[in-house]
């Protein structure tokens, strides 16, 4: 489980801000595309933010400094000249706009924005009426759902002596950790579902 525990302003804005380049697109026509052409530009461009937000500022600049997209284009010297992150988040946004809706996306941000614990108007009426075992796992990277909310939301969860298991994933990739990373919580994702 990973919570931002009530998605803050902050939150909400920035979910918004990957939701935009959607909108901005003509073909997103209010969501009625499936008769036409899909909003795939926009949904390039959302997606992009998505997989730059996702990932922590080390791993990108451990893993390009500046390199270039194509060493025969120095963006210093031309506009159009990009950088290796550019073209890699681009290609990374072109093949997940592929398997992926652009409704989609955008629901999934409102479902983000919206969400409230126990769907009522308190959190911590929510959170406590969570009874069984929880196991929360996060990154003190995440970029998304904020290390500092993860443990709130934790310590609102046990406040009622529900058992709460918090456990931290190691490395430079921020949110993404939680996937990529995954195999350090393997013994204990192993035992918490025994």
């Amino acid at each position: 489980m990973a919570h931002n525990n009530h998605n803050n302003p902050s939150f909400k804005a920035a979910l918004s801000a990957w939701a935009a380049p959607i909108r901005l697109d003509a073909n997103w026509n209010e969501g009625n595309y499936y008769d036409g052409e899909p909003p795939t530009d926009g949904l390039k461009e959302a997606l992009k933010l998505v997989t730059l937000n996702a990932n922590h500022w080390q791993w990108a600049n451990e893993t390009f400094t500046r390199d270039w997209a194509d060493e025969a284009r120095d963006p210093t010297q031309d506009i159009n000249a990009r950088y290796a992150i550019e073209q890699t988040l681009d290609d990374i946004a072109a093949a997940r706009a592929e398997l992926s809706d652009a409704n989609h996306l955008l629901y999934l941000v409102r479902a983000n924005q919206t969400f409230m614990a126990g769907h009522g108007d308190s959190l911590e009426e929510g959170l406590a009426a969570i009874e069984a075992p929880t196991l929360m796992l996060y990154s003190e990277n995440d970029l998304v759902f904020a290390p500092q909310g993860v443990r709130r939301t934790a310590e609102l969860i046990e406040a009622d002596g529900t058992d709460v298991t918090l456990e931290t994933l190691e490395g430079n990739r921020g949110h993404l950790d939680g996937v990529l990373s995954i195999d350090q919580a393997s013994d204990t994702l192993r035992e918490f579902l025994q």
